[in-house]
C-alpha cells in the first residue's frame, strides 16, 4: 500500500474514532466522573499512549537507519569510482578505454536508481549494469604494465573493484545490486497492530474528553502528527523509489569528473 494511502486511511481513521467516541458520551451517565474512575482512565490512557509511542519510535529509528544506509552505499560508491578513475588516470593513456567503461557503468548506475523502476523479478537494469561492471573488470585486468608504477596502479584499481580497498559498504562488484533488491518492508500485521492501537486511543479521547473548540482542535492536530508519521515511516524504508530518494548528487558529480 502506498505510503500516503495509509496515511490518509490512519487520518480518516482516527478522526471517525474520535468523533464515534464522542457520539457515545452521553451513554456515559450525566455528572462529572468520581476521582476514582478519572484516575482510572488517566492511567489506561497514559499505558497505551506510552506504547504505542514506544513502537513508533523503534520503527521509525530502524527505518531512518534503512535510509542513511542507502545515502552511505550512493556516497561510498562515488568516492570508490572517482578513487579508481584517479588510479586509471595516474596509469596512463593505455587506461583509456578502461574510463570510458568506468564512466559508462556509473551512468547506468545513477540512471537505474534515478528511474526509481528497479524492485522487480528478474531486474533487467541489475543485470545491465553488472555486465558493465564486469567489462570494467576486465579492461583494467587486461591493462599491460610496463613498469612498477603502472603495476601498483593496476593492482590497486583491481582492489577497488573487488572492495579489497573501499571508502562505502560492500565493493563496486556488491554495489550493482544494492538496489536490485526490495528491501523487506513493514509486516501488513504489524500495520494492522498499530493502526488498532490508534484507533483505540483516539476513541477513547472522544469518550472521555470534554466536547469543547480547544479539545477539538487538538485531537485533530493529533490525528495530523500520528498519520504523518506512519507516512514517513513507510517512507524512509523504501529510499529509492518514494517520494523521499536519497539524493543521487553525488553520483552525479563523480560521473562528471570521471575522465577529465
Amino acid at each position: 500500500m502506498p505510503p500516503i494511502a495509509l496515511s490518509l486511511i490512519v487520518l480518516l481513521g482516527t478522526a471517525a474514532a474520535t468523533v464515534l467516541g464522542f457520539g457515545l458520551q452521553p451513554r456515559l451517565g450525566s455528572g462529572a466522573p468520581a476521582k476514582g474512575t478519572r484516575e482510572g482512565v488517566r492511567i489506561a490512557m497514559g499505558l497505551m499512549t506510552t506504547f504505542t509511542a514506544i513502537v513508533l519510535g523503534m520503527v521509525t529509528a530502524s527505518a531512518k537507519d534503512t535510509y542513511d544506509q542507502a545515502a552511505a552505499v550512493i556516497t561510498g560508491m562515488s568516492v570508490d569510482f572517482l578513487t579508481l578513475d584517479r588510479q586509471l588516470d595516474g596509469y596512463g593513456p593505455e587506461a583509456a578505454e578502461a574510463r570510458a567503461e568506468l564512466k559508462t557503468c556509473l551512468s547506468r548506475m545513477a540512471e537505474r536508481l534515478r528511474l526509481g523502476e528497479l524492485y522487480f523479478e528478474g531486474n533487467k537494469e541489475a543485470v545491465e549494469v553488472g555486465t558493465s561492471v564486469e567489462r570494467m573488470w576486465s579492461s583494467v585486468q587486461s591493462l599491460t604494465p610496463s613498469n612498477g608504477r603502472q603495476e601498483e596502479l593496476r593492482d590497486q584499481a583491481l582492489s577497488i573493484i573487488s572492495g579489497r580497498v573501499k571508502f562505502g559498504p560492500g565493493n563496486i562488484e556488491q554495489q550493482r545490486w544494492a538496489f536490485a533488491v526490495k528491501p523487506a518492508s513493514v509486516p501488513g500485521v504489524f500495520l494492522v497492530v498499530v493502526v488498532s492501537w490508534l484507533l483505540l486511543e483516539f476513541f477513547a479521547l472522544g469518550l472521555f474528553c470534554p466536547r469543547e473548540t480547544a479539545v477539538f482542535v487538538a485531537i485533530g492536530l493529533a490525528a495530523v502528527v500520528v498519520s504523518s508519521s506512519m507516512f514517513l515511516i513507510l517512507e524512509l524504508e523504501d529510499p529509492v523509489t518514494g517520494l523521499m530518494r536519497v539524493p543521487l548528487e553525488s553520483l552525479d558529480l563523480a560521473r562528471d569528473l570521471i575522465g577529465r
